[in-house]
């Protein structure tokens, strides 16, 4: 899956991150920080994250999907009380 290096977000840096200097993306394995599960970030993945979405392009992934989903629900029922309290 080739890179876009015009539909990555600006960067400040100096360098480039290695999948831009490599031209492509790569399945990156990681474990995940929460649960501990193996997991594979895939280069489609990465492509919309970066691309797409806008991200960070130093960031990678860290948590498995169901770990990303609690960990997104706990916090907008964080927000809620917070507005609930607020009014």
């Amino acid at each position: 899956m080739l890179v876009d290096k015009w539909l990555l977000a600006p960067s400040n840096s100096y360098g480039e991150p290695a999948f831009v200097r490599r031209g492509y993306y790569v399945d990156v394995h990681f474990i995940c920080s929460d649960c501990g599960s193996r997991e594979v970030w895939t280069a489609a993945q990465q492509k919309w994250w970066y691309e797409v979405a806008k991200g960070y392009v130093y960031s990678t992934a860290a948590r498995c999907l169901a770990c990303r989903r609690q960990r997104r629900s706990g916090r907008m029922n964080n927000n809620k009380c917070n507005a609930i309290k607020a009014s």
